[in-house]
């Protein structure tokens, strides 16, 4: 029985297309492997733009902190407090509502009566895995920690953590940034090889 790679020698597929398409399953065009055989390789991988995006936002927002004045310091003090709180919030009302779900969920297998003693077992696996879930994907005890936690930062200490984290996000793109360029230059560079070997 042929492959997904196979397939298209019965056709007449040319050893380059052939090596070219089984390609996908290695190093470079890994990503490719559950792509349409048809999409073809391309000449050259191109960088995501996603770190070097987020360095310049973070320069931007450096920048723009450092002109701030004092009153307006406070209203993001107010705004990011205020973000903060309905996050967790928010997250700690999903939390619930997904545990009354899964609690309604456990009630009807616990109602439900299995045709046979052979489907014991499934009524046994169904409710532990709504118990695993509760237990992992139910807990509110860290967001409303954090909720408790919370304070309002004075201007300082909001303009402090703030430059602090947008010097991490640069520092954290910029490595990041040159790890992406030398695994496409890497990628690029096994592809052409392979394409050099076939011509």
């Amino acid at each position: 029985m042929p492959t997904g790679y196979t397939d298209k020698i019965k056709d007449g597929i040319s050893f380059n297309d052939f090596a070219l398409n089984c390609a996908r399953n290695f190093g470079a065009c890994i990503t490719m492997r559950d792509d349409s055989s048809d999409t073809p390789i391309p000449k050259k991988f191109l960088y995501s733009t996603y770190h070097t995006d987020n360095i310049e936002n973070a320069k931007r927002e450096l920048f723009d902190i450092k002109v701030l004045t004092e009153r307006e310091i406070n209203k993001r003090c107010k705004f990011d407090y205020d973000e903060e709180f309905k996050r967790c919030k928010k997250i700690v009302a999903g939390k619930i509502e997904l545990r009354n779900k899964y609690l309604a969920m456990i009630h009807k297998i616990t109602m439900w009566n299995p045709p046979t003693s052979k489907h014991e077992g499934l009524k046994s696996f169904m409710l532990e895995q709504v118990t695993s879930s509760i237990k992992f994907d139910c807990d509110t005890k860290y967001y409303i920690n954090e909720m408790e936690q919370l304070k309002l930062l004075d201007v300082n200490e909001w303009l402090e953590s703030k430059m602090e984290s947008l010097l991490h996000d640069v520092t954290y793109h910029t490595k990041e940034h040159a790890k992406e360029v030398s695994r496409i230059d890497g990628r690029n560079k096994w592809i052409k090889d392979l394409r050099d070997s076939l011509k």
